[in-house]
């Protein structure tokens, strides 16, 4: 075998070889984070509602919602700080009558939670009001958190006016 012959076959088996590993560098899957804020396995979420009700005001109905949104770490400036055992609420609502003010319909609702794991219970008041058309400007947004503890929850909402039923949902928390 001649000197370039060898070569070739030297030169061969080795760029195979690189090859080969960079492929199964490239399809390795990374490793899990588990504080990615992206993941969609660290958030869990549920909706209670809509609730029709009546309002306060001489002539005022529509409906209340709430979301339920639970996740095991928050971001504050990028940093993972522990959020287990917490449910952030937003409670909106849809009105449309005469209010009686310049402000658009409101009611009084109660969130009330029982987690199941640990007997554990609570609730929540909070105001709900907007517009029953989002582009009047929107439902208006009442944010809170509740520290309910991990496992199954249950949560349910109730209007302070009459009403067409209360909405009831469970959340796994973290």
């Amino acid at each position: 075998m001649s000197l370039r012959g060898s070569l070739r076959a030297g030169w061969m088996p080795g760029a195979v070889l690189a090859a080969l590993t960079a492929m199964m560098l490239a399809a390795a899957p990374a490793a899990a984070n588990p504080y990615d804020p992206h993941d969609p396995a660290l958030r869990r979420q549920a909706y209670l509602g809509p609730v029709w009700t009546v309002a306060d005001g001489p002539a005022c109905g529509g409906s209340v919602q709430v979301s339920l949104f639970t996740q095991p770490y928050l971001y504050p400036d990028d940093v993972p700080v522990s959020n287990l055992g917490n449910v952030q609420l937003q409670l909106s609502g849809r009105f449309l009558g005469i209010s009686g003010t310049l402000r658009y319909c409101t009611v009084p609702v109660t969130v009330a939670w029982h987690n199941r794991a640990t007997g554990k219970s609570g609730s929540v008041v909070r105001v709900a009001s907007g517009p029953f058309l989002d582009f009047v400007g929107g439902p208006w947004i009442a944010h809170t958190e509740v520290h309910t503890g991990s496992g199954p929850v249950d949560f349910s909402l109730r209007p302070h006016r009459p009403n067409l039923g209360t909405a009831t949902a469970r959340l796994r928390v973290f």
